[in-house]
């Protein structure tokens, strides 16, 4: 492989760019299991958004800091 001058700039910001990509894709995943989690929950007993809100506040508790 042929490399620049400029590729020492980028591997950083290409690191540091996945980092942040992969995080996001973390809290998206989180997010879906706290979804899937309050509908699985919902059968009829209390509104959708409140069993949203404690299915999240859950997994937050579980989130390790």
């Amino acid at each position: 492989m042929n490399n620049t001058p400029l590729s020492p700039q980028f591997g950083p910001r290409l690191q540091k760019l996945d980092r942040e990509i992969q995080h996001s894709l973390s809290e998206v995943r989180r997010h879906i299991q706290a979804l899937e989690q309050a509908e699985k929950n919902a059968a009829g007993k209390a509104p959708f958004a409140d069993l949203l809100k404690a299915s999240i506040d859950e997994q937050n508790s579980k989130k390790p800091s």
